[in-house]
């Protein structure tokens, strides 16, 4: 992954319609890229993650992992907004 974010600041996001009967799959933003990138496992037989069976569960799970980052909830909208809409 590391050469993927290549010293960029990233954050982890929940989007309502990305789930199963599993559960929500979080996807990685990257500043200065634009879109999300499902976390849905790389290679074969991977698994996707799975954050929560409901988007409440899935967003803490997600605001905790971008604190664990030292990226606040603030920044962490402004990060998707960005390279999402942006």
């Amino acid at each position: 992954m590391e050469d993927i974010i290549k010293g960029r600041r990233y954050c982890f996001t929940i989007l309502e319609s990305q789930k199963d009967e599993n559960g929500y799959i979080p996807s990685l933003v990257i500043e200065g890229e634009k879109g999300h990138r499902p976390m849905t496992g790389n290679g074969l037989c991977a698994a996707p993650w799975y954050w929560g069976k409901t988007l409440k569960e899935a967003e803490a799970v997600a605001d905790a992992k971008n604190e664990e980052l030292g990226i606040s909830k603030e920044e962490a909208f402004k990060i998707v907004g960005r390279s999402m809409f942006g």
